[in-house]
């Protein structure tokens, strides 16, 4: 393959003698201008893919949190886990468990339903992480809890 590389090196001229055939230069520019087009096309498909995944995942991210409604969701999603949890116990830890369980997320009428209608966005926000935040705390410390007896 040297051999090759050497005899095409030493004797150019030989190679580049003959004229190219008509219309190939334009041929040649066109396939070109084709994978240009094609490359900057697979580029702005990439681009716009990362930008919509970007989007997909921050947006929940963004917002989590930001609906007065959204820290009543947290509670019940984090207390039905706990629920589910407190299953393996022992009877008497389980319906200790259950009960303190029930003490903290059970509401006559929801806090939401409580808060006024003329009240703005962002202090109902406020007032319902107030609210329902020390309640979320108490969850994850009971599951903190279960987990300590589920070990032993």
């Amino acid at each position: 393959m040297e051999t090759l590389n050497d005899m095409i090196k030493n004797n150019r001229d030989m190679f580049e003698n003959n004229q190219l055939p008509e219309g190939h230069k334009d041929r040649f520019l066109k396939k070109v201008a084709r994978k240009k087009f094609a490359a900057k096309r697979e580029f702005v498909f990439k681009v716009a893919a990362a930008v919509l995944i970007f989007a997909a995942v921050s947006v929940p991210w963004i917002f989590k949190g930001t609906q007065p409604g959204s820290f009543l969701a947290t509670l019940e999603r984090e207390s039905s886990a706990l629920y589910i949890m407190a299953q393996e116990l022992d009877p008497l830890n389980r319906a200790m468990v259950i009960n303190t369980l029930d003490q903290l997320t059970s509401e006559a009428v929801p806090f939401s339903e409580q808060l006024p209608d003329n009240l703005d966005r962002k202090t109902a926000i406020k007032m319902s992480k107030e609210y329902y935040g020390p309640k979320i705390d108490g969850v994850g410390r009971l599951r903190g809890y279960v987990s300590e007896l589920l070990e032993n």
